[in-house]
Order: structure tokens, then sequence, then C-alpha cells
């Protein structure tokens, strides 16, 4: 099996986790779409403007679902080496 195809398979498994993980730390497509704008703006634009403190609470929530799904992408791979390799 080519590589490529290897990971699309495990990315699609991972998948639904990933999505109730962004449910969790999130509670919706608000929260997430706020979140990803304060991971990209800078941080001490943030700061004047007011929004410090949810610029940091957001870039949180954001870490936290990136490593969170790079360990379930993670965790579906070494099971799958497990069950079938």
């Amino acid at each position: 099996m080519p590589d490529w195809l290897y990971w699309t398979l495990v990315v699609l498994a991972s998948s639904p986790v990933i999505f109730v993980i962004g449910w969790a730390v999130f509670d919706d497509w608000d929260g997430f779409k706020e979140a990803v704008w304060f991971w990209l703006k800078p941080d001490i634009v943030s700061w004047f403007d007011g929004t410090g403190w949810d610029d940091i609470t957001s870039e949180w929530k954001m870490l936290a679902f990136l490593l969170c799904s790079a360990g379930s992408v993670f965790g579906v791979h070494m099971l799958a080496q497990w069950l079938f390799f």
C-alpha cells in the first residue's frame, strides 16, 4: 500500500474523534473561528485592542485541539500497525 493512501486512511479513520475533540474544546464553530482568528492575530495587537486575555485562552484551546488531534492520528496509526502489520 502506498504511503499516501495509508496516511489518508489513518486521517479519515481518526476524523470522527477529531470532530468530537473539536466540539469538546470549542463548543461550536464560532468558538473555532475565534480561536483561528486569535491564532493568526499578533498578540501585541490583541493587548492594545483589549482582547489580550481572550487571545491567550483561544490560543491555548487551539494548542490543546491540535495536540489531541495529533495524538488521535498517532493512536490510529499505532492501532493499525498493531492489528494489520
